[in-house]
């Protein structure tokens, strides 16, 4: 079980009158409706997010410090949390008036099924300061389905088809893996990674245009190497992002989703001393 976090929960409620300079209305409301009444709020309402799960593993270890694992996973989930938008009415002085309120609100149900695949070896079969050399590496695929999104294309409000699409949970991968090359030897621990997920759902229904986005496939090298000084001391240097990978991200439904924007990290470089009493 997850709970809702205290943002999702927070009860506060903000109405909006949406027109275009030619005053008429351009709010996006239920099932693709245009209107000039638009709002956001807080749910506190809001279920927890349950899960009933399967999990199966096989692990097989050879020599001092090597292993190939598999694990099998299956999960139904219930309520879990998502935008949406729904009518609701407020009055004031009077006056009564509809508004389509984005919220955090409950889904349905979602499946994720999927299964990982590591192994781990240190060469130690090979002669002198070679045997200190190593490998760990790990695969998975996950498969999710029960995601939706309640929104419309705004890009042309008189579209509706697009309202409840199916999508994936959020932020899910389908595939994902780890590499890494390891040195353990002579008091010199180094280590070469590289890190890499396919695209997933970042959001169903995003803040500023209540549309799917998407994080595309995304990639990170990165390394460090540290020297044992003596019992309590380690020095060493740190790199991240060597390859300066940027983040693109993507809107659109499944089948049609151009990138909009894109992210740029710069690669980084630290001097770490790690101290042992």
């Amino acid at each position: 079980m997850v709970r809702p976090s205290f943002a999702q929960l927070n009860p506060y409620t903000s109405l909006n009158f949406s027109f275009d300079e030619n005053g008429q209305p351009n709010g996006t409301g239920v099932n693709g409706a245009v209107t000039a009444f638009t709002g956001s709020s807080g749910n506190p309402n809001l279920k927890p997010t349950k899960a009933k799960q399967f999990d199966a593993s096989m692990e097989y270890y050879f020599g001092r410090a090597n292993s190939l694992t598999l694990g099998l996973f299956y999960k139904e989930l219930k309520d879990y949390i998502f935008s949406g938008i729904s009518e609701e009415s407020y009055t004031s002085n009077g006056e009564t008036v509809t508004f389509a309120m984005t919220r955090q609100t409950n889904g349905s149900k979602g499946k994720i099924k999927g299964f990982e695949l590591a192994y781990t070896q240190f060469f130690d079969f090979l002669p002198g300061a070679l045997s200190g050399l190593g490998f760990t590496g790990n695969f998975t695929l996950v498969d999710s389905s029960g995601g939706k999104n309640t929104a419309v294309n705004v890009f042309d409000p008189n579209q509706t088809e697009n309202a409840g699409l199916d999508l994936p949970l959020e932020g899910m991968s389908k595939y994902s893996y780890n590499v890494a090359g390891i040195y353990e030897k002579y008091g010199v621990s180094a280590r070469v990674a590289y890190n890499w997920r396919s695209s997933y759902l970042l959001t169903t229904s995003a803040a500023n245009i209540n549309y799917p986005v998407w994080s595309e496939d995304y990639g990170q090298l990165d390394a460090s190497i540290l020297l044992q000084v003596n019992d309590h001391l380690k020095v060493g240097v740190q790199g991240t992002n060597l390859l300066a990978s940027k983040t693109y991200l993507q809107v659109g439904d499944p089948d049609l989703k151009p990138r909009y924007s894109w992210t740029s990290t710069d690669r980084r470089v630290a001097f770490v001393v790690r101290t042992r009493f």
